[in-house]
């Protein structure tokens, strides 16, 4: 069974703006150095952009304690691990997920999550690192959304907007998968990053 690595994502979104592959983070090639610039962004931003199924966690929410006065009645602390939080729930079978905001107590810098719903399970997003965990099509857009970071770094910024395209695409196929699957879950509207709107 193939087992990516990081290498393997960053040579996958290199050919697809015809950039030369590289064999370690480390080396002094323009494509190295943009890699591992822009590896993580392009990680976490496409971990974001939907609630994946392998990067998908459930845990018991933990009580903050000192609940500021407001219009919801329970807080809780924002798990460590999490890269987004997607809801709450007492039932794993129903959707949508409990209304929630997220907020931080200034007296503490604490980042907790406030909602109406007692003693419930968390549902978030973990950041996973570690490419052997990505279901394919998460390697596939992921790679095309550190495509889209590199392409003018390397000297093709005009694969850029493509390169974009293509991983919007995939996101919005992704989700419907997940919907025909039974997963319900607000469906990610692509939007061009600040950077390649300004050009």
């Amino acid at each position: 069974m193939f087992r990516p690595t990081s290498i393997d994502v960053c040579n996958l979104a290199l050919s697809h703006v015809r950039g030369q592959a590289i064999q370690a983070f480390e080396e002094r090639s323009n494509e190295a150095v943009q890699c591992k610039r822009f590896y993580q962004p392009a990680l976490y931003a496409t971990l974001e952009a939907l609630d994946w199924g392998f990067a998908r966690a459930y845990d018991l929410a933990t009580q903050y304690a000192g609940l500021p006065k407001g219009i919801w009645t329970h807080a809780y602390v924002y798990p460590e691990d999490a890269l987004k939080v997607r809801g709450f729930t007492n039932d794993m079978d129903v959707r949508p997920y409990a209304r929630f905001e997220v907020g931080v107590i200034p007296s503490t810098n604490q980042r907790v999550i406030y909602t109406d719903l007692a003693a419930p399970l968390v549902v978030y997003t973990r950041a996973i690192d570690n490419p052997a965990y990505f279901s394919p099509q998460f390697y596939m857009a992921f790679s095309h959304l550190l495509a889209a970071y590199l392409a003018a770094p390397i000297g093709r910024p005009e694969l850029a907007k493509q390169q974009l395209d293509i991983y919007s695409r995939q996101i919005l196929e992704a989700a419907a998968s997940d919907l025909n699957e039974g997963i319900h879950d607000n469906v990610f509207e692509p939007r061009d990053p600040d950077w390649i709107e300004a050009r």
